[in-house]
């Protein structure tokens, strides 16, 4: 959803695209300020920023006083990212006995990865989810608890990784934003353009732009 470019190192992804599009709509200038997952839908009540975004999903766990959700637009699927050579041989978490599953700590993936997985499994965070990738490539873990959209994305540009365990989680989860609860003026031209892009479909064609093959 937010990633750094592995060329420019500029930060792009699904999120960037949505508030890039709204910013444009509305002839803002976006600034990107950098944060690491955990807690990142509390920016804004502290006045750090305008909205949070980066593949945040919509938990009544997360509110805090001063900020709100955006109206929804991605249903989003829990999956373990893999190596394509261990496809066939890990296809659920039931078969993670005795083997390594990182998270981001905060994540909705380790929510699920502590309720699913085998008491046997370790479980290792990763600020950085680039990391845990290299680590996963080069058998240091064994699968990345995360959303479809990530394990998709990685999966497409670099065969040595693949996908498993895809489900929705429970409850069924969406991916917001988070903005200030006493800006009325934003919220209700972020949730007009976000209901108009899912209704358009623009969400599925920014979404298919990291999802689909050359």
């Amino acid at each position: 959803m937010v990633f750094h470019d592995p060329d420019s190192q500029e930060v792009v992804g699904i999120d960037v695209d949505v508030l890039q599009a709204f910013a444009n709509e509305y002839g803002l200038q976006m600034n990107i300020t950098e944060s690491t997952f955990s807690g990142i839908w509390e920016l804004p009540a502290a006045g750090e920023v305008d909205i949070a975004g980066s593949g945040i999903s919509r938990l009544d766990s997360r509110l805090v006083e001063g900020m709100q959700w955006s109206a929804p637009y991605y249903e989003v699927r829990r999956s373990l990212s893999v190596r394509a050579a261990d496809r066939d041989r890990l296809r659920t978490i039931a078969d993670f006995e005795d083997l390594t599953i990182s998270y981001t700590p905060g994540s909705t993936g380790e929510f699920d990865a502590r309720q699913r997985a085998p008491a046997s499994a370790r479980l290792v965070p990763y600020v950085v989810e680039e990391e845990a990738v290299r680590d996963l490539l080069e058998g240091r873990i064994d699968a990345i608890a995360r959303g479809d959209v990530s394990s998709l994305y990685d999966a497409r540009v670099n065969p040595s990784l693949a996908v498993t365990d895809l489900h929705f989680y429970d409850p069924r989860e969406f991916f917001v934003f988070s903005i200030p609860s006493d800006n009325e003026s934003l919220q209700e031209a972020i949730d007009e353009f976000l209901t108009e892009m899912v209704r358009s479909g623009a969400i599925d064609t920014i979404v298919q732009k990291y999802l689909t093959r050359d």
